[in-house]
């Protein structure tokens, strides 16, 4: 009796143990969520570049550097300012914008054709099945010989401090040039033909018309929006997806129309 009371007991301590060891793993999980600055939960796809490498994609390997969280993107530097894990985006600001100038342009501009839709963010995702949503607008910079009188573009130069891109010529025959800049998409059309298109670059969605120098400053410090949505897509569905009202994702095959 003595032994197998023994027996139990050592048997009891030995299931014990390998509890407490087993909830200590799922404690120190190698892919828990990771943190930096204002990003408080970096997780699946997303990764530091401190993570185990079995942890989030490649794709989407972020960095934290002075308490910022960084991704490049095609040889581009932006910090990333949000993460939305319900609607599959994310909100980046160009690493040249500097928030507190009267106005900054970007470093590293991207526009819809730096975009390939392998799996990398996107600009736009399908939304209630036949719906193309665009996540973000357009600034549109440009530089003219003459002066120009339209309330479609800014004038530059209502900002005398403002940094200038490496991202575009500053030569100084250039800079003796006149530059405007507009955020609505359909400007581009209608330049005048003396005017050089510098720049085009993404800005948050909103009402551009009639704005101001200082206005989109403060938007292109808010960060532009991308998807995410084609990481998880291939994943899912073999002939495409779209979110629904509720930012579920649905199969084109499995949608029933």
């Amino acid at each position: 009796m003595a032994r197998w009371w023994l027996f139990f007991a050592g048997y009891t301590d030995f299931l014990c143990l390998l509890l407490i060891q087993t909830c200590s793993f799922k404690d120190t999980s190698p892919c828990a969520p990771s943190s930096c600055g204002s990003i408080p939960d970096i997780r699946e796809p997303f990764r530091l570049e401190t993570d185990p490498k079995d942890c989030g994609d490649q794709k989407y390997c972020l960095s934290c550097q002075n308490n910022q969280t960084v991704l490049y993107l095609y040889s581009g530097k932006y910090y990333e300012q949000a993460i939305n894990y319900n609607n599959f985006t994310i909100r980046l600001m160009d690493a040249g914008v500097q928030k507190n100038s009267c106005f900054s342009l970007p470093h590293f501009p991207l526009s819809t054709g730096n975009f390939t839709g392998s799996g990398e963010p996107d600009v736009y995702f399908y939304y209630n099945r036949s719906r193309k949503l665009w996540l973000s607008d357009f600034m549109i910079f440009i530089s003219c010989p003459t002066p120009v009188n339209s309330t479609l573009y800014v004038d530059a130069a209502a900002c005398d401090d403002w940094v200038y891109s490496s991202a575009i010529d500053s030569s100084v025959d250039h800079l003796q040039r006149h530059s405007y800049v507009s955020g609505t998409r359909g400007t581009l059309g209608e330049k005048d033909e003396s005017c050089r298109l510098e720049m085009i670059t993404f800005l948050p969605k909103g009402e551009y018309r009639n704005t101001s120098l200082e206005q989109i400053q403060k938007s292109l410090a808010y960060g532009f929006e991308l998807s995410w949505f084609n990481f998880y897509c291939p994943k899912n569905c073999s002939d495409g997806c779209f979110l629904d009202t509720a930012n579920h994702m649905k199969c084109f095959s499995n949608s029933g129309e």
